[in-house]
C-alpha cells in the first residue's frame, strides 16, 4: 500500500507540476516578466506571515493523530486553534499594510500590489481553513483525499488563469483566478471531511498540541522563509521583472520539487508512528528502499534537466526568460539536495527531537537571510535572479547535511551516511556530462540535444548495470509505477 501511495502521490503532483508548467508558460507568454513578478511578489510577501496561521499546531496535529490519539477531540481542538491562528495571521497582516502605508507612509512601486495582496489575503485565509481537513487526511496518511482535490483545485484553477489573461494581461485578475480555484474545491474538501468524528474541546490535548508546537515554530518559520521571503528579497534588492524570471526557472523544476512534496508528508507520519513502536528496521528499510530508488530513476533525470536547462527554458518560454536558464539549474540541484536528505529531517521529528530540529531551522534562517544578501545584493555579488538561485541550492545542501549529522548523534539505530558508492557515480558522472555538453555546445542545436538525450541515459543505465549499483529486481520495481489497477483500487478504497 505504500507503494500506491508514493505512485499516487507523486503522479498526480507530477500531473498538477505539468497542468501547472503549461499554464504558466502560456500566462508567462502573454503577460511578461512583470505582470509574473508582481503576482509572485503579492503571494509571497501574504505568504511570508502565514507561519501566524500555523506556529507548529498542524505538524503537532499529524503526530498526535498519527500516534493513535482520540480523532474526534484531535479535530475539534485542532479546529478551535486553528481558526484562532488564522484570524491572528490576517491581523498581521492587515497591520503591516497599515503601518507601512498609512504610518512610515511607505508606498509600494503602484496601487496594483496593494489590491494583489489583498486578494492572496483572501485565498490564504481560507485555504488555512481547509487545511484543517487536509492535515488530518496526511496524518491518517490518506493520499488519495489528499492528492484527487488538489488536482481538481489545480485543473480549476489554471484553467481561470488562462482564461483571465487572455481577457486581460492582469496580476490582479490572475490573482482573483487563485482565489475563484480555492472557492471552488471548498465544497469538495468538505464533503470528504463530513464523516470524521466531531468529539470536544481538550484542554489538556491543547497543551499538548501547543507542547509539541512550540519548537516546531522555528521548523515552519524556516519552511515559510524559504519559501517566500527569497521573492520578496529579490524585489527589495531588484525589481519585478528579476522576481519573473526567478519565478519562471523555478516554477519549471516542479516536476521534480513533487517528490519532496510527496515524500515529506508521507513519511512524516510513518516515522513518527514506527519510532513511537521502536520498529528503527521499518525506518532503515523504507529510507534504503526510497535513497535507492532516488539515485537510480530520479538523480538521473534532475541531471538531465541541469545540462539542458538552457535549451529548455528557450523551448518553453522563449529568449523574453533566457535569463532564466541558470534559475532552472541552480533549482534543481536544490532540489536534488532536498529529496535526498528531507527523510531524515522528518525522522527527527517523528522521533520527538524538537527542539534540535529548531536549532537546525535556526541555522537555516540565518544561512538563508546571508547567503540571498551575498549572492543578490548590489553591495556584494548582484547576482540578481541567478543569485536567489543559487542561495537556495547552497542552503538546501547545508539543512541536509545538518539533517545527517544530527540523525547520526541523535537516532543511533539509523545510519544517516549511506549511499555513498552511488554519491560518487552520481558526482563523475554529472562532471563528465556537463563537459561533455559544453564541448559539443548542445544548447545551440535541437538535433545534438536529442543525441545527447540518448548518449547521456544510454551511458548512464548500462554502467548503473554493469557496475552492480541496478539489478534486474530494480527494473520490476520502477514498473510498478505502471499497475494502474492496483493505483485505482487503493483510490477507490479510500474515496
Amino acid at each position: 500500500m505504500l507503494t500506491q501511495k508514493l505512485i499516487l502521490g507523486y503522479s498526480t503532483k507530477m500531473i498538477v507540476q505539468f497542468i501547472s508548467v503549461i499554464a504558466g508558460i502560456i500566462v508567462a507568454r502573454i503577460a511578461g516578466p512583470t505582470i509574473l513578478g508582481i503576482v509572485a511578489f503579492g503571494m509571497s510577501f501574504v505568504s511570508m506571515f502565514l507561519f501566524f496561521a500555523d506556529l507548529g499546531t498542524g505538524s503537532a496535529h499529524i503526530k498526535l493523530v498519527s500516534e493513535g490519539r482520540e480523532l474526534g477531540d484531535c479535530i475539534k481542538t485542532y479546529t478551535v486553534i486553528k481558526s484562532l491562528l488564522t484570524v491572528l495571521f490576517a491581523l498581521i497582516v492587515i497591520s503591516f499594510l497599515v503601518v507601512k502605508i498609512y504610518i512610515l507612509k511607505i508606498q509600494f512601486e503602484s496601487s496594483i500590489y496593494l489590491s494583489v495582496i489583498i486578494i492572496w489575503l483572501c485565498t490564504n485565509i481560507i485555504g488555512q481553513f481547509l487545511y484543517i481537513p487536509i492535515s488530518t487526511f496526511i496524518a491518517l496518511t490518506q493520499q488519495a483525499r489528499q492528492d484527487i482535490p488538489n488536482l481538481i483545485q489545480t485543473i480549476a484553477t489554471q484553467a481561470l488563469r488562462i482564461i483571465s489573461v487572455f481577457l486581460k494581461p492582469s496580476a490582479i485578475y490572475l490573482s482573483l483566478a487563485n482565489l475563484a480555484g480555492t472557492i471552488i474545491i471548498s465544497p469538495f474538501y468538505l464533503r470528504l471531511f463530513r464523516t470524521y468524528p466531531k468529539g470536544k474541546f481538550d484542554k489538556n490535548l491543547a497543551n499538548d498540541y501547543l507542547k509539541i508546537a512550540k519548537p516546531m515554530i522555528v521548523l515552519h518559520l524556516y519552511g515559510f522563509l524559504t519559501l517566500y521571503l527569497d521573492k520578496v528579497l529579490l524585489q527589495y534588492f531588484s525589481d519585478s521583472t528579476q522576481v519573473g524570471y526567478y519565478t519562471a526557472g523555478f516554477g519549471i523544476a516542479g516536476f521534480m520539487q513533487a517528490i519532496s512534496l510527496t515524500t515529506g508528508p508521507l513519511f512524516f507520519p510513518l516515522f513518527s508512528s514506527a519510532v513511537a513502536q521502536k520498529d528503527y528496521q521499518y525506518v532503515n528499510q523504507t529510507i534504503d528502499k526510497f535513497e535507492h530508488f532516488a539515485f537510480l530513476f530520479i538523480t538521473p533525470a534532475i541531471i538531465y534537466l541541469m545540462l539542458n536547462s538552457k535549451i529548455i527554458i528557450k523551448i518553453l518560454l522563449g529568449n523574453n526568460y533566457l535569463a532564466s536558464w541558470v534559475v532552472l539549474f541552480w533549482t534543481l540541484a536544490g532540489t536534488f539536495f532536498i529529496i535526498i536528505n528531507q527523510h531524515y529531517g522528518n525522522l527527527l521529528v517523528g522521533a520527538n527531537f524538537f527542539t534540535e530540529c529548531a536549532y537546525i531551522n535556526l541555522l537555516g534562517i540565518l544561512s538563508f537571510v546571508l547567503l540571498n544578501i551575498f549572492f543578490v545584493s548590489p553591495k556584494f555579488l548582484n547576482l540578481k535572479a541567478e543569485g536567489t538561485a543559487v542561495a537556495f541550492a547552497v542552503n538546501s545542501l547545508f539543512i541536509g547535511i545538518l539533517f545527517r549529522v544530527f540523525v547520526s548523534k541523535l537516532v543511533k539505530p539509523v545510519f544517516p551516511w549511506r549511499g555513498g558508492k552511488y554519491i560518487i557515480f552520481i558526482l563523475l558522472n554529472f562532471f563528465f556530462f556537463f563537459g561533455l555538453s559544453r564541448y559539443f555546445a548542445i544548447e545551440t542545436n535541437l538535433i545534438r540535444t536529442l543525441i545527447f538525450f540518448f548518449a547521456y541515459f544510454g551511458i548512464t543505465y548500462p554502467i548503473f548495470y554493469l557496475t552492480r549499483l541496478m539489478s534486474r529486481q530494480d527494473l520490476k520495481r520502477a514498473l510498478r509505477i505502471f499497475d494502474i489497477s492496483a493505483l485505482l483500487k487503493y483510490i477507490r478504497s479510500e474515496l
